[in-house]
């Protein structure tokens, strides 16, 4: 029978000093300087938080008189006015919420859809901004003065013989209090809703190219290339170009090399090479500086470019273009509503992101 003996500790040099360190107990002072940076904050929530919610919760099972423990008030508190009260404020809460956020989603969608959005979009977002942020008393006094028993819309809609107290209106009611919420809220929705719908297209557009490239599979729906499904053809044999947003040019290239680089990968001959490139420098307006280098820059006088920084963009979309030109425009998706076709404008996005 043997029994196992734990090594005792190797005293000297040969010991670890990390785990001495590491077994030495830290100074008080030290703790306290650890926890000194919480310090404001705990008292805060003590002090603002805790100790009010506590003495709520303690006065709410005590009896006004005495003081004594009691269940008798939540009795009190689910019946009669109280109850009514609860109520009341649920109704409120649910059309405060719904209608604005039906109102504010339409709205947002308006803008998102319409024809020339740029500018109503910037007015849209910065009168939400506003109106959201309008609340407390300065908002309660606006629609007093504007809407209460002797207010300004009140009075000139009694001259033209339209007393709205006297239609079933009422500003002090649930809903005068309702149309009050909705001033705010119905802005807050639209600040809220216009960014999502201006990210779904892109990411719809990128989900359904991720599929065509094979990187992604589709729940449903197929890949289709010149009528040939491709849905179950492996990502390295579908033939497609990697295309990156943040595409470098070669410095030591010409403008029709860099063109002609991703051509040049697929072992395309050398004339046909440049024949698409020129092609595609020609699109743009660039065929006169087909020699140039990157790092060069345009004749200020040319209509084509006006500035190096456009003229390297111009050139970038071209050896974009080259790379995916000759098999996406021809391809399509039909993997479902929420990738949708990503045929369309395939080989022209490269244009507007270089």
């Amino acid at each position: 029978m043997t029994t196992k003996v734990a090594p005792a500790a190797v005293p000297g040099p040969l010991g670890d000093p990390g785990a001495a360190a590491a077994r030495r107990p830290r100074s008080v002072l030290r703790q306290a300087r650890d926890l000194a940076g919480v310090l404001p904050s705990t008292v805060y929530v003590l002090i603002g938080l805790v100790l009010p919610m506590g003495a709520i919760l303690l006065g709410a099972f005590k009896t006004p008189v005495t003081g004594a423990f009691t269940w008798h008030n939540l009795h009190i508190a689910s019946h009669g006015i109280y109850l009514h009260g609860f109520a009341t404020s649920m109704e409120l809460s649910l059309i405060a919420s719904v209608v604005p956020g039906i109102l504010g989603f339409l709205v947002a969608y308006a803008i998102y859809t319409a024809k020339r959005g740029a500018v109503l979009r910037r007015v849209a977002i910065t009168a939400s901004g506003v109106f959201a942020n309008f609340g407390g008393v300065p908002l309660a006094f606006l629609f007093i003065a504007t809407l209460g028993n002797t207010g300004l819309a009140t009075q000139w809609l009694t001259d033209v013989g339209f007393n709205p107290y006297n239609n079933g209106f009422d500003l002090y009611g649930l809903g005068g209090v309702a149309l009050v919420y909705m001033y705010f809220q119905i802005p807050l929705m639209v600040l809220v809703i216009l960014p999502a719908f201006e990210g779904l297209r892109p990411a719809w557009r990128e989900a359904a190219l991720r599929i065509l490239a094979g990187f992604e599979t589709a729940d449903a729906g197929s890949a289709t290339v010149n009528g040939k499904d491709i849905s179950l053809v492996p990502a390295a044999k579908r033939d497609m170009g990697m295309v990156f947003q943040s595409y470098s040019l070669f410095p030591n290239m010409s403008a029709l090399e860099n063109v002609g680089s991703g051509l040049r990968m697929r072992r395309i001959a050398g004339a046909e090479r440049r024949r698409r490139a020129g092609e595609l420098l020609d699109m743009v307006g660039l065929t006169e500086h087909a020699r140039r280098y990157p790092t060069s820059c345009p004749a200020v006088s040319s209509s084509a470019s006006r500035s190096p920084a456009r003229w390297r963009s111009s050139l970038r979309s071209c050896c974009l273009t080259s790379r995916s030109r000759h098999s996406m425009p021809r391809s399509g998706c039909s993997c479902g509503s929420r990738s949708g076709p990503c045929s369309s404008g395939s080989a022209r996005r490269p244009f507007r992101d270089a």
